[in-house]
């Protein structure tokens, strides 16, 4: 059995109000992941194969956790989630946000709205969850360690779908 690490970016731009703006990261997240990146070195040793997405957030803090050669797959970027909002935003039953607070009720009420259908976003759902499965399929290598710098979107449908195997057994 193989070992799949999953890392989330370093800190981003959090007053970002679109995706380009949001992707890239802060002085904390560069020193988030150069932290992470000496710790795991420490704690961990050294990964067989290292992944990132193509996302800017997730290269950067690909090269400051310092493991050297990363193979980009966008299969790890994270779903276009100020698109999502914009459509969600469109819908009639929705109340809009005020504050940054609202993120807690509309960010599950928009990924639900886009798993039942009601939104379409740039990638349909069932397409995301595909290529989530498709990149851990290949991460899970027997007998190798990965490491995937990705996105907490992604790490939440990968989790999700270990969940859901298990229930299978």
């Amino acid at each position: 059995m193989g070992e799949i690490t999953l890392v989330r970016h370093g800190q981003a731009n959090s007053a970002a109000k679109t995706e380009a703006d949001y992707d890239r990261l802060t002085e904390l997240g560069h020193e988030q992941a150069r932290l992470l990146g000496q710790w795991m070195v420490e704690h961990d040793g050294a990964f067989d194969t290292v992944m990132a997405g193509s996302l800017r957030r997730q290269q950067e803090t690909a090269a400051q956790l310092g493991f050297g050669d990363v193979i980009t797959d966008p299969r790890l970027n994270e779903i276009a989630y100020y698109d999502l909002t914009d459509e969600m935003d469109r819908l009639p039953d929705m109340p809009p946000r005020t504050s940054p607070g609202d993120f807690a009720v509309h960010f599950p009420a928009t990924l639900s709205a886009w798993r039942d259908g009601r939104i379409a976003g740039a990638e349909p759902y069932a397409d995301f969850v595909e290529r989530v499965a498709g990149v851990i399929a290949l991460a899970a290598q027997p007998g190798r360690r990965v490491l995937c710098v990705t996105s907490g979107g992604i790490i939440a449908q990968a989790v999700s779908g270990i969940k859901a195997i298990r229930t299978h057994y």
